[in-house]
């Protein structure tokens, strides 16, 4: 288990000291974690089962397209902002199959939680439990 809250252009050091990650917690307050760490992580780690990740919410997009499928991880925590869309989490669902709880943090200001928990539900039908939190809100979706 690693929890990474300090340092920069962090990624490489994480890879290269420890090699068999099964928990990492990523993000939040480090000063270069750039969007694209995230695959690079998912795709390095062949025993990750839990990963928390916020991504960066300065970088304009996210390009998943280098994330590889991984059966290993069940459990993501994701902090997003508006650059994360829909299609992202789509890419997110495929790209994890075996996932079993999903926790979605909301940096932003959103309109309509309801219906975005809504979305979130349909695009993870195959997680047990769906979190969603923002600024202090929170909705909780358990599957049956």
């Amino acid at each position: 288990i690693a929890e990474i809250c300090y340092g920069s252009h962090i990624t490489p050091i994480i890879l290269s000291s420890f090699p068999n990650l099964e928990t990492l917690i990523l993000g939040k307050g480090v000063a270069d974690v750039k969007n694209f760490d995230f695959s690079t992580i998912c795709n390095h780690y062949k025993n990750l089962k839990s990963l928390e990740f916020h991504f960066n919410h300065q970088e304009k997009s996210t390009n998943l397209k280098p994330l590889r499928k991984n059966s290993t991880l069940i459990h993501l925590t994701i902090g997003v902002s508006e650059n994360f869309d829909l299609d992202d989490l789509k890419f997110i669902s495929q790209s994890f199959p075996n996932l079993k709880k999903i926790n979605i943090i909301v940096y932003y200001l959103m309109p309509n939680l309801q219906k975005y928990l809504q979305d979130i539900i349909k695009i993870f039908q195959q997680v047990e439990e769906i979190k969603l939190k923002r600024f202090g809100m929170s909705e909780e979706f358990k599957a049956s």
